[in-house]
């Protein structure tokens, strides 16, 4: 993998580097927020009230990516149908 990429010209090692650097920062910014989620859950708790929650951050994530794709999807479709009705 390491031959292919010294391979490729100056633009596309950029490229391929800025694309993978994006990447994991998003990754890592998702992991972020959904811990941030989790934290500030926790002090919403009333003084002297143990706070539970009852999922994880990975939980968390997964079911906001769900939704995410499920909304996008349902999105798509509307635009298709509007294109088919348009023609």
């Amino acid at each position: 993998m390491l031959h292919n990429l010294r391979q490729k010209t100056e633009y596309q090692k950029r490229k391929i580097a800025v694309v993978t650097s994006i990447l994991v920062t998003g990754v890592i910014f998702v992991f972020w927020i959904s811990s941030t989620i989790h934290s500030f859950s926790a002090l919403d708790a009333e003084p002297g009230e143990v706070a539970v929650v009852s999922e994880s951050p990975f939980n968390m994530v997964k079911e906001n990516i769900a939704s995410v794709y499920e909304s996008m999807t349902k999105e798509v479709v509307k635009v298709k149908q509007q294109i088919l009705k348009e023609e």
